[in-house]
């Protein structure tokens, strides 16, 4: 590699350039801002865990970025939904989509307080650390029915989450537009 470096005149570039750590949600948050069309926005950004931080809020305007909230592990909305993925017997990271197609097919009523139970007062406040998955339920002998209405309760409390995440965005940054980014934004 030094041989090619030299020969390319190289070798001196990348020892004189800095290397600059950039945080995982602010990566996200630079990403959906730099690329949009808006000069003033809220750019919330949600996934599983990025550096402990799950949920974060930045108020982007002329070109400068300012985090106003954030959550930390283990008040995670993606770690929620992959653990619910798993329990249902889906591959997590991969198949949210299949539980968000089943839960098209269900009803939220039937398990919507034991998940509610899962939420404490609050703006993304969990009982229950998702990490490793959904250890408090057995599902064996459910129908796909019992699961399509599982997954409709998931997927309601999912959205509630995020549109009361949303409304704070738009309490803390007064701004009209709206950037979303990071894995729950998938």
């Amino acid at each position: 590699i030094r041989d090619v470096e030299r020969s390319r005149g190289l070798g001196d570039v990348y020892k004189r350039q800095p290397i600059t750590y950039t945080p995982h949600h602010a990566s996200h948050a630079a990403a959906g801002y730099y690329t949009s069309p808006f000069n003033h926005c809220a750019v919330v950004v949600l996934d599983a865990i990025g550096e402990f931080e799950c949920a974060t809020i930045w108020e982007a305007k002329h070109g400068e970025m300012k985090k106003v909230w954030s959550a930390k592990y283990p008040h995670s909305l993606g770690l929620y939904y992959s653990a619910f993925t798993k329990m249902l017997g889906l591959t997590p990271i991969r198949d949210e989509y299949v539980l968000q197609q089943m839960a098209e097919q269900g009803d939220p009523t039937r398990f919507r307080r034991d998940i509610g139970n899962y939420f404490g007062a609050g703006d993304l406040h969990l009982e229950y650390n998702f990490h490793r998955g959904v250890q408090n339920w057995d599902i064996g002998g459910w129908t796909v029915q019992d699961q399509c209405n599982l997954a409709a309760a998931v997927q309601e409390r999912f959205e509630i989450q995020i549109a009361r995440i949303m409304y704070r965005a738009k309490q803390l940054t007064n701004a009209d537009c709206l950037v979303y980014m990071g894995g729950c934004a998938m």
